[in-house]
């Protein structure tokens, strides 16, 4: 009877104490689950901010590398949706391009979030010089925001600011594919939780069975265990097990310092690796390196998108797979067979399926490890297009200006020896030819003094010495000098004035060679027998003076250009005039430098329109 009892609570020891591991391992799995859920979260989250962070400072310096003029009028829309193509995969709010006034040429607001930005988030980005990175909680949308801005250099010269606004990245908590790893996380852990369970059980069964021949040799000394033959006693088998657990102990210990200096040394090697990757992708050039059998092991992000491919796709596959190009490919096969493999080589292609139009020079590199023996090879891959695009224009400009140089030059020399060998006896006959000597020479004059002003405002050397500028001085000023050629060309040329003279704060000089570069463009274009109004106005906070020429008329494809340096178009009535194009690209530099505007109105066959409108001073004088 009393067995059967004291085997009762035996059992049901066994089984309280069955829940208890039970509970203790439920509570030990759901712990696990919670923090693992947490680590995917905030792992999930944290990357998905980098990858904002990555593509919005891309995105955002790629439009910086366009100037402002980029921007505006028809050129807007491009831009605009170039940018936009983006928004699906980055969440972008909002798009500013601000001119260098803070004026926003163009812009983009998402329309199912309105954003409150902040007014110093605004000032900061539209003061900063270098790449800004901002963060703000935007109250109408309760959500935070990332802004990222960069300049617009010109030649030097700050000339705008893009900003870029991204919505932080939302997390699922219960995706689908994180329920689903939760489950297997659940499954693996009640199986290893099981397994070790009754894996210490097993591997206690020898310490067990020790303790057990420990107490029988105790309790009966004739009752021997094996582990008591040949003399050995209890105090040398506790002594060794002791010694065992001590040495093992010195063995977890020194295996536990070489995992921890290894951790640190890896975890060093990673940070690194993951510097040079960020750097790497933040090239605007292709990188792409292959082994020694031509298949590739690494790319980044610039020539990954360029060739519309990720590299887990395309790791350990061969070269000629993954270009499509077969000019490049031939030309690393030669640089191999050849012996002066040391030299950088370059080749000029292009890409037409991925990127028509473009132009790509590529760079081959052997790379070697330490003994100089050749462990691969690296490719780079750089867009020269607008390179190739300045060299012919420059190439061109020096050409135009070689021959507006000659042409005056050639035109002097031929009239000055036909009148100092005495070839012409007539005098009016060489009034004519002095007159057109120093026509000839008025040109070369002007000719060389725009080219000394536009090369002083390209190197932002062009000193204004500003002042109060009397409009009515510099409105007369400027119509004695232009009214001589008028005449001589047959164009009647008319003045309209106020009745009381504005001034404005400028360089007078400077002012008087943008205004006198309009109108001699204007007799330039103006047909004999045409007219030329040249007009001061003033309005509330403004003063504008206008020419307006009767003629051929600008075109629409030639209206955007007509201000850039060196460009002339290509209609016939253009092309026949003598000029280097610089005139009217020299007139907007100063106006702007001045904090002023230009503009142009015309359509063929009609008469064109020049505005320039500059901020007035509060002084006034009489017309008499």
């Amino acid at each position: 009877m009393f067995m059967t009892i004291f085997n009762r609570l035996k059992d049901r020891n066994r089984s309280v104490k069955f829940q208890v591991i039970f509970i203790a391992v439920f509570i030990f799995l759901i712990i696990g689950i919670t923090i693992f859920t947490r680590s995917m979260i905030l792992q999930e989250k944290k990357d998905k901010m980098k990858e904002m962070r990555e593509k919005g400072i891309h995105l955002v310096s790629l439009a910086a590398l366009h100037p402002v003029k980029d921007f505006e009028a028809s050129n807007r829309d491009f831009y605009l949706r170039t940018i936009l193509g983006h928004k699906s995969s980055t969440d972008l709010v909002y798009c500013f391009v601000h001119d260098n006034t803070g004026y926003a040429v163009a812009s983009f607001t998402s329309n199912l979030l309105k954003v409150d930005i902040p007014n110093e988030i605004h000032a900061k980005s539209l003061y900063a010089m270098s790449l800004t990175e901002q963060t703000f909680y935007d109250t109408l949308s309760e959500q935070s925001i990332s802004e990222y801005s960069k300049p617009i250099f010109e030649n030097g010269r700050k000339t705008g600011t893009v900003r870029l606004g991204f919505r932080s990245p939302s997390i699922e908590l219960f995706s689908p594919e994180r329920i689903s790893l939760l489950a297997m996380f659940a499954f693996l852990m009640f199986t290893v939780a099981f397994m070790a369970y009754y894996g210490i059980l097993f591997a206690m069964r020898p310490v067990q069975r020790i303790i057990y021949d420990i107490k029988n040799s105790s309790g009966n000394s004739e009752s021997v265990s094996p582990y008591f033959e040949n003399g050995m006693g209890v105090e040398r088998i506790v002594g060794d097990l002791n010694n065992s657990f001590l040495n093992l102990q010195e063995r977890l210990n020194k295996i536990e310092s070489e995992n921890l200096d290894l951790a640190t040394k890896v975890g060093a090697v990673s940070f690194e690796k993951n510097q040079i990757v960020n750097l790497l992708d933040s090239m605007d050039f292709g990188i792409l390196t292959i082994d020694i059998h031509d298949n590739l092991n690494y790319m980044n992000d610039y020539m990954s998108k360029l060739l519309g491919k990720n590299l887990k796709d395309l790791i350990d596959r061969p070269l000629e797979n993954i270009l499509g190009n077969d000019e490049i490919v031939t030309f690393i096969l030669q640089n191999e067979i050849t012996e002066s493999t040391d030299t950088v080589k370059h080749i000029e292609t292009t890409f037409p399926e991925v990127s028509p139009g473009d132009t790509f020079q590529m760079s081959f590199f052997n790379l070697k490890d330490s003994e100089g023996a050749v462990i691969g090879k690296m490719i780079l891959l750089k867009n020269i297009t607008n390179q190739k695009l300045g060299e012919k224009t420059q190439q061109e400009f020096i050409a135009h200006i070689s021959h507006e140089l000659l042409t005056p030059l050639t035109t002097i020399k031929s009239y000055n020896e036909m009148l100092m060998e005495g070839e012409i006896d007539k005098i009016e006959m060489q009034k004519e030819f002095y007159n057109t000597i120093s026509d000839e020479t008025t040109r070369l004059t002007r000719l060389i003094q725009n080219l000394l002003n536009m090369s002083k405002i390209e190197m932002g050397s062009l000193t204004i010495n500003k002042g109060l500028v009397r409009t009515d001085s510099l409105f007369q000023d400027c119509a004695s000098a232009i009214n001589a050629s008028a005449l001589n060309k047959g164009i009647t040329f008319e003045k309209n004035v106020p009745d009381r003279f504005p001034s404005l704060d400028g360089d007078k000089e400077l002012l008087k060679v943008a205004i006198n570069n309009i109108l001699n463009n204007a007799v330039k274009y103006t047909p004999e027998g045409g007219t030329i109004t040249f007009s001061l106005n003033e309005q509330e906070t403004i003063i504008t003076f206008e020419v307006v020429n009767t003629g051929q008329g600008i075109s629409k494809e030639d209206i955007p250009h007509v201000f850039e340096k060196s460009y002339r178009s290509r209609d016939t009535h253009v092309t026949e005039q003598s000029g280097t194009g610089l005139g009217l690209a020299i007139s907007a530099e100063i106006i702007q430098l001045h904090g002023g505007e230009i503009e142009v109105q015309s359509e063929p066959d009609k008469e064109t329109r020049f505005t320039i409108s500059m901020p007035k001073e509060e002084y006034y004088i009489e017309n008499k």
